[in-house]
């Protein structure tokens, strides 16, 4: 995001600084890196954000559909002793969930799909 540097927008400039920070702190794995993954035999913990809905219509084998409106109300269910994954449909609200998932717990490795299940599906044509 590109703003003119005037007076009223200044605390804009802030956010935005700071929210590319946050993003490039984060792990986040390519549709690619997460296809090659599976293929491995390397135990991991899939969770797909979207609605029950959106998971119904397509989703990937062996995921948890914790749709992320239940997210913080469901954690007892995800073991963060493994490697965690999450995936919605673009990537933004897994980023979310991601970041929700790790102030629970810091020490975890939980890594947000990058593209989502839009760009996951470009790899299996």
């Amino acid at each position: 995001m590109n703003f003119p540097l005037i007076p009223e927008n200044k605390k804009i400039k802030v956010l935005d600084n700071y929210y590319l920070d946050e993003c490039e702190s984060t792990n986040s794995i390519s549709s690619e890196e997460f296809f090659e993954l599976l293929e491995s035999s390397e135990p991991i913990q899939l969770i797909d954000v979207r609605s029950k809905e959106e998971y119904a219509q397509n989703n990937i084998a062996n995921s948890i559909n914790i749709p992320f409106e239940s997210l913080e109300t469901r954690i007892q269910e995800i073991d963060l002793t493994l490697p965690l994954y999450i995936i919605c449909q673009s990537g933004i609200r897994s980023r979310i969930a991601q970041q929700k998932l790790l102030r629970h717990n810091s020490t975890s490795f939980i890594y947000n799909i990058l593209g989502g299940i839009n760009q996951y599906n470009t790899l299996l044509i």
